[in-house]
């Protein structure tokens, strides 16, 4: 990983923890470029990719695995989204990370760089896990199994992440289902970039709690 580097680890180690992480993000974003190298030879439009917010108010279809049985409107399914995924996410990281409460002072000190990480990891994260597969795979797959491939691998990319392990997978798993789901039916990025920013900003105070100083 670029981030392991000499130079590199050189030029952060007197970073405080903010913008080292961030560093860690942006260097993260390394990725797209060789992603960008899919895309000659084909003519991949902004709608192709999903890069829009999208219609906010399209109807969410029921799945089996959901609990509606008919079409509601994503500017519903989307709030009840965020509370389920952010009890499950912050449920799962009080366990695993064992965070030091004593550090929430610093919640101020550190929310511009909770912002600007979690927005530049979930909008990366979208782009190379989403917006680029789905958009190849469309008319190669039908649409259920091209949701699911994206899931899985975005899933599996979570082994050493957070969330982590086994449960990091299938909870990362059916989220990127999900906002995968979000993409086909809006036709944008809106509420999966959303819901994705605001996990990550639980995350990164998560992680900033568990720190040892």
């Amino acid at each position: 990983m670029l981030g392991e580097w000499g130079p590199i680890q050189s030029f952060a180690t007197g970073m405080s923890w903010g913008p080292k992480i961030f560093m860690s993000r942006l260097l993260n974003v390394a990725g797209v470029l060789l992603i960008l190298t899919t895309f000659i030879g084909r003519n991949f439009t902004t709608d192709d990719l999903f890069l829009r917010i999208g219609q906010l108010d399209a109807p969410a279809q029921p799945e089996p695995i959901l609990w509606f049985r008919k079409p509601i409107p994503w500017s519903r399914f989307g709030p009840q989204l965020l509370v389920i995924f952010g009890l499950g996410l912050t449920a799962f990281l009080f366990h695993s990370l064992r965070p030091n409460l004593g550090e929430l002072s610093r919640f101020r000190q550190l929310l511009p760089w909770a912002l600007a990480t979690a927005a530049l990891n979930a909008a990366n994260e979208e782009f190379q896990f989403r917006c680029v597969p789905l958009a190849h795979l469309h008319n190669v797959l039908p649409v259920r199994e091209a949701l699911w491939l994206t899931a899985i691998f975005f899933g599996l990319a979570h082994y050493f992440g957070q969330p982590s392990g086994p449960i990091g997978i299938l909870m990362a798993t059916i989220a990127g289902w999900i906002w995968a789901k979000s993409m086909v039916e809006t036709r944008g990025a809106g509420w999966a970039f959303g819901i994705h920013m605001l996990q990550d900003v639980v995350i990164f105070y998560f992680l900033a709690m568990s720190m040892k100083t």
